[in-house]
């Protein structure tokens, strides 16, 4: 939270938004990490009007609601993701070295593969989570990392919960 404020001081100050557009996502990730739905559900994001902006409220937004019981809001912030991702200008305001685009794909995919388990189709999931890890591993290396929720945590999940310990554990 801190951060956000500090990236809100600096966009005030005629800084550089892009710049900061990571710190300013950082409270809404770790809002998701820890399964606060209430600090995502029913709130509005404190910077809007950018591509990545937008893509990660999408993100979290779509899982907090997944994970309050609400699966059609969730599909639709994956249609505005996805709709975020296919924008002409979704790589104009970089965020990191790694495009916006490719981020927030790997988001899509992610919210996907939870949207699928909760469905109860774990191959389905499996295959999104998978397709999230093949592009997190094509990532630019930087710190803090473009993307901070590995997706292989999230795919050893989904792996455990289909009984593949073997492969989970890999």
């Amino acid at each position: 939270i801190e951060a956000a404020a500090e990236a809100k001081s600096i966009a005030l100050k005629g800084g550089d938004l892009n710049r900061a557009q990571k710190r300013i996502v950082a409270p809404w990730l770790v809002h998701k990490i820890f399964g606060r739905w209430g600090e995502l559900v029913g709130s509005e994001p404190s910077h809007s009007g950018m591509p990545y902006l937008d893509g990660i409220w999408a993100y979290a937004l779509g899982s907090a609601l997944l994970n309050t019981g609400d699966m059609e809001g969730a599909e639709n912030q994956l249609t505005r993701l996805q709709e975020i991702i296919e924008a002409p200008d979704a790589d104009q305001y970089r965020a990191g070295p790694t495009p916006v685009s490719s981020i927030l794909r790997l988001a899509a995919f992610n919210l996907t593969g939870e949207i699928r388990q909760a469905q109860g189709d774990l191959p389905g999931a499996i295959a999104a989570f998978e397709s999230a890890v093949a592009l997190e591993d094509l990532n630019n290396y930087t710190e803090p990392p473009d993307w901070a929720q590995p997706a292989r945590h999230y795919l050893g999940a989904a792996l455990i919960s289909a009984r593949r310990y073997e492969e989970a554990e890999a």
